[in-house]
């Protein structure tokens, strides 16, 4: 038996899970990509962010709303 909510078929659980991982990675590919290319202070920035406990979410909707300037932060917003 799988352990899903009540009215919810397995497909629809697993369609929830793959969507979700796929947000998620491409959250964590933006965050890379801005580590990457972003100067060495704002890459600092994130880093500490990410250091003092905030989550990737949470970092990468702070560049979205502070930044236009990191294409995959657009392709997320």
């Amino acid at each position: 038996m799988y352990d899903v909510q009540e009215g919810v078929t397995r497909l629809q659980d697993l369609r929830t899970q793959l969507s979700s991982a796929r947000e998620e990675l491409t959250r964590m590919k933006c965050l890379i990509d801005s580590l990457k290319f972003s100067s060495d202070a704002d890459a600092a920035w994130l880093l500490v962010r990410l250091r003092m406990g905030y989550d990737v979410a949470q970092v990468v909707n702070t560049e979205i709303s502070r930044s236009n300037e990191y294409v995959c932060f657009k392709r997320v917003h």
